[in-house]
């Protein structure tokens, strides 16, 4: 039993067409992007849909971003905050099948954020920061002129939930799924470009706005593995619940334009009623699948073993940490393969973040146990997040678990029989005593009766 938010995924695959196999991986990319479509949602525009359920709203638009302006008092703001996280994620009821129980898991359906480049005072940036942290926002976007006084309102307001959780008895919220949002920086000038670029290191990324920016910055961000956001003007009336002829093909346009892009964030004037809102945003949605689906792919390809070894032996290049060769050589291995998807179990969620960094034609869908790390992850392009409670995760072997991580994947319609699929497993799934560099990968054809097979 599934819930309504991945029923739409689970239409059947064409698997033939006369004579010729139709890749199961484009059929997928169809149903599920990605590049992440988000949306601007004003104060104004939640109240006015008071009385409906956000959380319909957020599904029926199938957004992989939420964005909420920063704007009116910061104490008024919290409340709506806080249930855009709650509207941001989904049920999935999937079968434990060595025990025959049920259990839950969670979908994130979109990462949350903040948008206060807008804000003018300092009083301002403080307030919402703090209202930021307590609604427990995935990022923030500021100006860059702002990032060091946010960091340190953060850092503050982190600290002091800390000191008041260990004070309390008992009970309260889990505190490994407390962090502070993510910073994201704003770049809309030349002037707040090369703030940008020296910031960029200390940054989760960027969200850009209005001008060409320059190709250093860009390949910073892509090579640094930074997440890319960009603002997209429509230009038609928010009021207008369906999209133009010509703002469909913009959306398709800028996903074509944008290889480095992880989501883009429409903007529409006017503030709006959800309802309408996910009537056009639905459509973008869609508009930015077809873009996906008939993108050309760049598999990325894995330099020579002994070119890496005798570099190596000479001191002529630097290690690559382990994760990134691994990434790397999943997401060219998922291509020369022709597999259907590329499964990741992860805790921290550091090989999600990098397998994306490598623009894999196919969806990475991780299997966590923190729903802190997948909302987050929701924001990369293409990858699909699924939280499983860590008690059902401690009843699973290790040696079990990608086999489970696979039976739900099958569950949900991602993956057929005869599909193949590629999986990466980090060492911190293994065992907490390993480091998180130790990251193994093979790949697994799906049969139709007895599960996977490992190749």
């Amino acid at each position: 039993r599934i819930m309504a938010s991945v029923v739409s995924l689970t239409r059947p695959m064409r698997r033939f067409k006369r004579g010729l196999c139709v890749h199961s991986a484009q059929d997928l990319r169809e149903r599920v992007g990605l590049t992440k479509i988000g949306a601007n949602i004003t104060p104004e525009g939640l109240s006015l849909d008071a009385g409906k359920d956000l959380k319909d709203v957020v599904k029926n638009s199938d957004l992989g971003l939420l964005c909420l302006k920063a704007a009116g008092p910061p104490s008024q703001l919290r409340a709506d905050l806080a249930e855009l996280g709650k509207s941001a994620v989904a049920d999935i009821h999937w079968m434990d099948r060595r025990a025959s129980d049920w259990h839950m898991a969670l979908r994130p359906l979109a990462a949350t954020l903040l948008d206060m480049r807008s804000l003018e005072s300092d009083e301002a940036v403080l307030g919402f920061g703090q209202a930021a942290f307590e609604a427990r926002m995935d990022y923030i976007a500021v100006k860059p002129q702002d990032f060091e006084i946010v960091s340190e309102i953060l850092s503050e307001s982190y600290e002091k939930f800390m000191e008041e959780s260990k004070e309390r008895e008992g009970g309260g919220e889990d505190i490994e799924e407390v962090q502070s949002p993510y910073i994201l920086l704003g770049c809309g000038s030349e002037s707040e470009a090369q703030i940008v670029e020296d910031l960029l290191s200390k940054a989760a990324g960027v969200c850009l706005s209005g001008m060409d920016h320059p190709a250093s910055m860009i390949e910073k961000a892509e090579f640094d593995n930074k997440i890319v956001i960009r603002d997209i003007d429509l230009g038609g009336s928010v009021e207008e619940a369906t999209l133009t002829v010509q703002e469909l093909k913009n959306v398709k346009q800028a996903i074509e334009s944008s290889s480095t892009c992880d989501a883009l964030l429409l903007s529409r004037d006017g503030s709006g009623s959800l309802s309408k809102m996910s009537m056009w945003t639905k459509e973008a949605v869609e508009a930015g699948k077809f873009a996906d689906s008939q993108a050309e792919l760049f598999w990325p390809k894995a330099p020579s073993t002994n070119v890496w070894i005798n570099a190596g032996e000479h001191g002529m290049r630097n290690p690559v940490p382990e994760l990134e060769v691994v990434a790397r050589a999943t997401v060219a291995v998922a291509g020369e393969s022709a597999a259907a998807m590329i499964l990741a179990l992860t805790r921290s969620g550091n090989i999600a973040h990098i397998l994306s960094k490598y623009r894999p034609g196919v969806p990475i869908v991780v299997f966590t146990d923190s729903s802190l790390v997948a909302r987050r992850l929701s924001i990369r392009r293409g990858v699909y997040p699924i939280a499983i409670a860590k008690k059902d995760v401690n009843t699973i072997s290790d040696y079990e678990r990608p086999t489970e991580a696979l039976s739900i994947a099958k569950e949900l319609g991602w993956l057929h029989g005869g599909d193949k699929a590629v999986i990466v497993t980090a060492g911190e799934d293994l065992d907490p005593a390993i480091t998180d560099e130790s990251v193994s990968m093979r790949v697994v054809k799906m049969s139709d009766f007895e599960g996977p097979v490992f190749i």
